[in-house]
């Protein structure tokens, strides 16, 4: 690739932010550490159903340029890795535009070195993400192990009262859709994947790791330890209370082919403190339920080990802050729902361009926080 980095500033661009120090305010959960200020460029979007509906040809051609541009970056990045990173193995993963650019990218010829694929706040559905059903599905390696995290209550692609949803209801627009699950289990064992897992998270939105941050945590670790028995994910945690009481139900849906093992898990809402660790997340919920299946010797080492953390009084304040961040969460949402809805305003499409699309102009990689959590708007 050639880099051009006018060409890549014409694109899009986001100024960032001075380094924040130690001092200073820097909540886990702040809407963005990284950036001053929104996208800027000819490719850079806010997307409103009224405005895919009322061009749907200029916002189809939008996003492909999008994947074009974004999936030029992870080409350049995973050809460019030096020889001890593909000895150790390499995982790829996105949240939102990044997940569609990672579950649409032909990886083929990294599969060598690839130990999985990461796809967070993206259905793998045919949508108005998608511009050809085609691109709708995974675009390289059926052998990659895939990972698909996914609320079922996400703004973008969720199955009811999504973005995604309401696009999918015109048959006009090319995006109709009138089997969208709001996960890709179907995806997957159509495609006949070799290994997957597919998580929807009750409750969660299209940042989910407002109600499911430790949940994310603990499938994140299990599926980069055994990528490859992902679909096992039931059996993997049947002897641990603590990470069997995240699951509501494990679906072990027939796949196509017997080559293809594809689990479907539905994670219940922890209705606990995300900002809680791990470790004093799991000691909460031996106590509390958890520990009946564990046994009261195991209640009673956790008890014992974080009990003096859990006063009905930190716990309190801990459950308003939860409370007030999920309400918080909620309103953003039902805004952004609202205006996707909104017929007063139909934004204009997307300015004509000669330009080809896709033109590389460097490589980004992203920071931690803007792979787990979302940044932009899809």
């Amino acid at each position: 690739f050639k880099a051009d980095e006018s060409d890549f500033m014409d694109s899009r661009h986001r100024s960032l932010r001075e380094l924040i120090l130690p001092e200073e305010d820097a909540d886990y959960w702040a809407d963005d550490l990284v950036y001053s200020g929104s996208s800027e460029g000819r490719l850079a979007y806010s997307t409103k159903a009224t405005a895919v509906l009322s061009d749907p040809v200029a916002y189809r051609k939008l996003y492909e340029e999008v994947f074009q541009l974004r999936s030029g970056e992870m080409h350049y990045v995973l050809g460019k890795l030096p020889v001890f990173a593909k000895r150790l193995g390499v995982f790829t993963m996105g949240t939102s535009e990044g997940a569609m650019t990672v579950a649409r990218l032909d990886d083929s010829k990294y599969a060598s070195f690839l130990s999985g694929r990461i796809i967070s706040a993206f259905g793998i559905e045919h949508c108005y993400f998608t511009p050809t059903k085609e691109a709708a599905k995974i675009g390289g390696a059926l052998s990659v192990p895939t990972l698909q995290i996914i609320g079922d209550e996400d703004e973008y692609f969720g199955k009811t009262g999504s973005v995604a949803a309401e696009v999918a209801k015109d048959k006009a627009s090319g995006f109709f859709n009138p089997d969208l699950n709001g996960h890709a289990h179907t995806t997957l064992t159509t495609q006949k994947v070799e290994k997957g897992l597919v998580c929807v998270m009750e409750g969660g939105r299209h940042d989910a790791t407002v109600t499911h941050d430790n949940f994310f945590r603990v499938v994140l670790q299990t599926f980069l330890a055994k990528p490859s028995h992902c679909f096992q994910l039931d059996e993997l945690w049947q002897d641990d209370p603590f990470l069997m009481s995240m699951v509501a139900k494990v679906s072990h849906k027939p796949s196509p082919s017997a080559a293809s093992k594809v689990l479907l898990v539905n994670i219940g809402n922890p209705r606990r403190p995300q900002d809680l660790t791990v470790r004093q997340s799991e000691a909460y919920a031996l106590m509390h339920g958890a520990g009946k299946t564990a046994g009261p010797k195991m209640a009673g080492l956790a008890h014992k080990a974080f009990g003096s953390l859990f006063s009905s009084k930190d716990m309190e304040a801990a459950e308003r802050k939860q409370a007030a961040r999920e309400a918080e969460a909620k309103k953003a949402a039902d805004a952004a729902l609202a205006s996707f809805k909104s017929q007063s305003k139909v934004l204009a499409p997307p300015p004509s361009t000669d330009k080809p699309a896709g033109k590389l102009a460097t490589a980004v990689v992203k920071t931690p926080s803007e792979v787990i959590k979302p940044n932009g708007k899809p």
